[in-house]
């Protein structure tokens, strides 16, 4: 499945994921970003990250709130379970719990 959807994201949108997977908090997998930071930082258009967003938010690899991207724990977590599964209850709470982020949680 990881590897259609890398198939499926071009080089661009790749610069994408790429920013995202290097910068995100590696002990809450979270990164405070806004679309317009992330459209800066990873030297792609708007549009390019928009959509790439989108396809990493359908196929469940991320969620969004307002200024802010959660990966999905079980993609990059690496550590004991308890860990995970604390990180996944946190996914699935990011998910459910649209409101803007203003700080770190």
């Amino acid at each position: 499945a990881i590897v259609q959807l890398i198939d499926s994201l071009g080089n661009k949108k790749m610069q994408v994921v790429k920013y995202i997977l290097e910068n995100m908090d590696k002990s809450t997998n979270t990164l405070i970003i806004t679309t317009r930071e992330l459209t800066e930082k990873s030297k792609v258009s708007r549009q390019t990250v928009i959509d790439t967003l989108k396809t990493l938010e359908q196929a469940q690899i991320i969620t969004r709130r307002t200024g802010a991207i959660m990966i999905h724990p079980s993609l990059v977590h690496r550590g004991k379970d308890t860990k995970e599964k604390y990180l996944l209850a946190r996914f699935e709470d990011f998910n459910n719990n649209k409101a803007p982020i203003n700080a770190v949680e």
